[in-house]
């Protein structure tokens, strides 16, 4: 599982074997609370502004490159596209507020 991206880390913790994509996963979730726990710390900062930033490249592939379909989230892959954008603009601001003063 290390040489997979931590959002598709829900195929190994999850067992899902399919192409749908966990919404908790790829999500701005995981990011938002390392930047909440990290963000005092400037070692802990670069390493949430590096998984923000990770899960940003991640989740905007997945929507301009992959028929991704996301668990949970109705309708057709507009919507599925639409979940990944938007969780992947919150990624990138995160990575920008981590940023600050590094």
């Amino acid at each position: 599982f290390l040489a997979s991206p931590i959002p598709n880390w829900d195929r190994v913790f999850l067992g899902h074997t399919t192409a749908s994509l966990n919404p908790l996963f790829h999500s701005v979730l995981l990011p938002l609370i390392l930047v909440i726990l990290l963000l005092n710390m400037k070692s802990g900062r670069a390493f949430a502004l590096g998984v923000a930033l990770g899960f940003a490249a991640h989740l905007f592939i997945d929507s301009f490159f992959s028929l991704a379909n996301v668990s949970w989230v109705p309708g057709t892959f507009f919507f599925d596209k639409i979940w990944l954008i938007v969780n992947g603009l919150f990624c990138f601001g995160l990575a920008v507020i981590a940023g600050k003063d590094v």
